[in-house]
C-alpha cells in the first residue's frame, strides 16, 4: 500500500479522533514516554509488549513539540496575546500559522492600544525597536517618524465613522473594506480610505515576515521528540537539524539493510532480505542491534526472536519512517548536508543560511510595497490582474517585475534590520556582507514564479516558498 501525504488539516482530524479513541492505558503511557523517557528502546517495547500503534505515538509527539500541545482553535490568541512579549517564545507551528488573523475579541479599543498592536504586528521582539526602516515602505511623502502616528489617527476617525470598517483594516479582514469602497461615493473619503487600506496591508505583510525570521532564530525543543530526541533538550536550531538528520539516517540505513532495499519509503514491504538472517546473527548497525536486544529481553524463547517477529517490528518502524511526520525530516537530495549555522534554513526553507532566508521574504515585502496598490485597485474595479498570478490578490511571479529604484539597497537596510532585530545585532555586519545569497534568494524566487493553490501542503520547495512568501491574498478574501 503506498503512503500518501497527509494535509495539516487531516492530520489535525485524525489527532483529535485518536485522542478520543485512545484507551486510558494508552494515554497514560505515552504521557509518561512524553514526560520521562522519550528512549528509542523504551517507545519500541511499547510496540512489543503492549501492540500499541508507534505511528500514534510519533504524531502526538510531533504535536507537542511543533505546536506546543496548543490546539489550532488557539492559535490566534496566542499569537496576538496583548501579554505576548517575544513573538520568538512561541512554538514553531504558531510561528508557521500564516494565515491567523486577530480575533474580534482582540482588536484594540482604545487609541493607545491601537498603536501597540501595530507596532508588535510589525517588530515583537521584547526590545525596543526603530520602527522608521518598515514605515519608510509606506510614508506617501510622510516623515518616516510621524507616518505611524498619523495612520493610527487615520484609522481612529474610521473607527468614529464606521465601526466595522475599522474592525476590517485592523484585524486584517480587508474584504469588508473593498466592499464598502465600492459603495462611497465621496471621492475624498475613498481616497484617504484607499490609502490607510494599502498601508495596512503593509504592516500585516511586514507580520509575515517577522514570523518567518522568528521561525528560524527560535530554539527547537526536542525534549518530547522521541526517537528523534537528542541528549540535550533544547539545541540551536543548526544543532537540532542535525541531530535529528543523523537519527533518521541511521535508522534509515537499518532498514535498508535488512530489507534489501529502499522500497520500504515508499510502500510496505512484508518480507525482509535473504541476508536479514546473517543480520539476526550478527546485527552491524547499533539501531538493529539495540532492536534485537529489546526483543531477546520480550520473547520467551532461549533462541532470541525468529525472523518472522523481527519482521513485523520492522515493518512497523517503516511506517512510522514513512509518516510525514517524520519524512520531513530528511535533507533535500539535492543539498549538501552542512554543519555550520547554514544547516537549518537549508533543511527547512532549502535554501543556506538564515540571511537567504531573510533576504528571500524582504525580497517579497519590497515586491509588495510596490505592487499592493494596484492589487487594491483591481480588487476595488473587481477586474482582472493584468499582473500574471494565479490566486486573486497575490504578489505577481517574481521574474515578471520591475522593482522601483533603490531596490537594492533596501533589500541591505531590511535584511540587516530584520537578522539584527532577531538573530545577532554582532554578527549583523558579516552576515549582511556576505552577498552570495542575493543571486540564490532571486533565483530561488524566479524558479518559484507565482503562488499556486495548494502550497501550503506536503513537504517540498512550494511548501517552503509558501512559507517564506507574503500572503496578503488571504486578508484581502478574508471577510467575505
Amino acid at each position: 500500500m503506498t503512503s500518501a501525504r497527509i494535509s495539516r488539516p487531516e492530520q489535525r482530524r485524525q489527532l483529535t479522533a485518536m485522542k478520543r479513541q485512545t484507551p486510558p492505558e494508552n494515554a497514560q503511557r505515552s504521557s509518561y514516554l512524553t514526560l520521562h523517557s522519550a528512549d528509542p528502546r523504551a517507545i519500541l517495547q511499547e510496540l512489543e509488549l503492549s501492540g500499541y500503534q508507534l505511528t500514534r505515538l510519533v504524531t502526538e509527539l510531533h504535536h507537542l513539540t511543533y505546536n506546543g500541545g496548543i490546539e489550532e482553535a488557539e492559535y490566534g490568541a496566542r499569537l496576538f496575546d496583548p501579554g505576548l512579549t517575544d513573538i520568538r517564545l512561541l512554538p514553531p507551528g504558531l510561528l508557521d500559522a500564516k494565515e491567523e488573523l486577530l480575533p474580534p475579541t482582540l482588536i484594540p479599543r482604545t487609541r493607545e492600544d491601537l498603536k501597540r498592536f501595530l507596532r508588535r504586528l510589525m517588530i515583537l521582539n521584547g526590545e525596543e525597536v526603530n520602527y522608521d526602516v518598515l514605515v519608510k515602505g509606506w510614508t506617501d511623502r510622510q516623515g518616516e517618524r510621524h507616518a505611524l502616528d498619523h495612520h493610527v489617527s487615520d484609522l481612529w476617525r474610521i473607527r468614529d465613522a464606521n465601526i466595522d470598517v475599522y474592525d476590517g483594516l485592523v484585524a486584517g479582514r480587508f474584504a469588508t473594506v473593498i466592499r464598502h469602497l465600492k459603495t462611497v461615493d465621496t471621492s475624498a473619503y475613498r481616497t484617504k480610505l484607499r490609502g490607510v487600506l494599502i498601508r495596512q496591508a503593509l504592516i500585516w505583510c511586514s507580520h509575515d515576515v517577522q514570523l518567518v525570521v522568528a521561525r528560524i532564530a527560535k530554539p527547537v525543543d526536542l525534549s518530547k521528540l522521541g526517537v528523534l530526541r537528542d541528549a540535550s533538550a533544547e539545541r540551536s536550531p543548526q544543532r537540532a537539524a542535525n541531530s535529528q538528520t543523523e537519527r533518521y539516517d541511521a535508522i534509515a540505513e537499518t532498514l535498508d539493510a535488512f530489507f534489501g532495499c529502499q522500497d520500504w519509503r515508499r510502500d510496505d514491504v512484508e518480507l525482509a532480505a535473504p541476508a536479514a538472517e546473517t543480520l539476526l546473527a550478527k546485527p552491524k548497525h547499533v539501531w538493529f542491534g539495540r532492536i534485537l536486544r529489546r526483543l531477546r529481553s520480550s520473547v520467551k524463547s532461549p533462541a532470541g526472536p525468529d525472523l518472522k517477529q523481527v519482521t513485523v517490528l520492522m515493518r512497523a518502524v517503516a511506517a512510522q519512517m514513512r509518516h510525514p511526520d517524520l519524512a520531513g525530516t530528511e535533507y533535500p537530495k539535492y543539498l549538501v548536508k552542512y554543519k555550520g549555522p547554514k544547516t537549518f534554513p537549508a533543511k527547512w526553507h532549502h535554501l543556506t543560511s538564515p540571511v537567504s532566508v531573510i533576504a528571500t521574504a524582504v525580497r517579497r515585502l519590497i515586491q509588495a510595497e510596490h505592487e499592493i496598490p494596484a492589487i487594491v485597485d483591481d480588487l476595488i474595479a473587481n477586474r482582472q490582474s493584468k499582473r500574471p498570478t494565479q490566486l486573486r490578490g497575490s504578489l505577481s511571479s517574481y521574474d515578471n517585475i520591475t522593482l522601483p529604484r533603490g531596490a537594492t539597497e533596501r533589500l541591505d537596510e531590511l535584511a540587516a534590520f530584520y537578522h539584527d532585530t532577531f538573530i545577532s545585532a554582532q554578527a549583523t555586519s558579516e552576515a549582511v556582507a556576505n552577498w552570495k545569497h542575493r543571486k540564490e534568494t532571486a533565483d530561488f524566487l524566479r524558479e518559484m514564479g507565482a503562488r499556486r493553490p495548494g502550497d501550503h501542503h506536503g513537504n517540498t520547495r512550494r511548501r517552503s516558498f509558501y512559507l517564506l512568501d507574503i500572503i496578503p491574498e488571504h486578508r484581502f478574501a478574508a471577510g467575505n
